[in-house]
């Protein structure tokens, strides 16, 4: 039985995620061998040392180490809306560990600690915008920052929960647009990719910071979005982007809030696989005419994905 060893070998600038991989052929191993695991960090959690994972080669390029659950709507609703952590409840079969309510624990730990969180799909802009509302919270003791690159007014408020409109106290709006021209008036590079998206950055992390200024936020008081990450992809590439993420979600995690990217491409673009370094959760989104809009998530620490589940509001 051939066995392979791979390396993970972190990249400096992003030193809690992974990244490339180094692998090399090590022995041929006569008998049987049990396949180990090692699964990367949580990437909010102190760096680890750098583990070798062997295991068996697949049989497939194919293959994919992720196991399908039957999540509960339910589940995932009480992870973005509710003010309270998630208690284990029984009926879903877990591969996470030898706790069969893992999964929901896991969520519950992300939503305590504070997470960052991937959305992709080639969908229409009110399948993104129901997502939003979800993951922004309806609950009035929030405070939303949300980021807009390309949406008109009337989408920003579809992105929205009930109750929470531009000039509502507890969000702040930043428009790139806006940002952009005021980086400009301060800089003669502005045209160049490592600044263009510079400025909105810095509006997005100093109204982060500034929530939290003199005080200790509540795990998920803070929700913050970005939508979309489409433009900065066009205007300075996937390595910037990449940075802008890992910066607006480190902030935010600071805060124990969570984070979440509209990317406004499918989940099979070179820009997921980059991008899906600096976050935790990927969330996939679909609509078809049988079953309305549909999302399917995915915790990348932990290999674990759900089956596609109707949105809720």
């Amino acid at each position: 039985m051939l066995v392979a060893a791979s390396m993970h070998v972190r990249d400096p600038e992003f030193p809690n995620t992974r990244d490339s991989r180094l692998s090399t052929d090590i022995a041929t191993v006569a008998t049987e061998t049990r396949a180990l695991t090692c699964h990367r960090p949580i990437i909010n959690s102190p760096p680890r040392p750098t583990c070798v994972q062997i295991a068996a080669a697949p049989e497939s390029s194919t293959d994919e180490p992720v196991y399908y659950r039957e999540i509960k709507p339910s589940d995932l609703s009480s992870f973005v809306m509710s003010d309270y952590l998630m208690t284990a409840r029984s009926g879903a079969d877990r591969r996470i560990g030898d706790d069969p309510h893992r999964f929901r624990e896991v969520l519950a730990e992300l939503k305590q600690s504070g997470c960052r969180l991937l959305v992709t799909g080639d969908v229409e802009t009110a399948v993104r915008a129901h997502e939003s509302r979800s993951l922004f919270g309806r609950a009035p003791d929030r405070h939303r920052v949300f980021g807009v690159t390309d949406l008109g007014h009337d989408a920003v408020v579809e992105h929205l929960p009930e109750g929470c409109s531009p000039g509502s106290s507890g969000l702040d709006l930043i428009r790139q647009t806006e940002t952009r021209s005021s980086g400009a008036s301060v800089s003669t590079q502005a045209s160049s990719p490592a600044t263009r998206t510079r400025p909105f950055r810095r509006h997005l992390v100093d109204a982060i910071a500034q929530h939290r200024a003199g005080r200790s936020p509540d795990p998920a008081e803070l929700r913050v979005g970005v939508a979309t990450l489409r433009p900065l992809l066009d205007d300075d590439g996937i390595a910037s982007t990449r940075r802008f993420v890992r910066v607006i979600g480190d902030e935010t995690v600071r805060s124990r809030g969570m984070a979440h990217f509209h990317l406004g491409l499918s989940a099979n673009s070179e820009a997921t696989d980059a991008l899906l370094r600096v976050v935790d959760i990927h969330i996939e989104l679909r609509h078809t005419d049988d079953s309305g809009p549909e999302h399917r998530w995915t915790l990348l620490n932990y290999g674990e994905r759900t089956g596609w589940l109707p949105m809720e509001e």
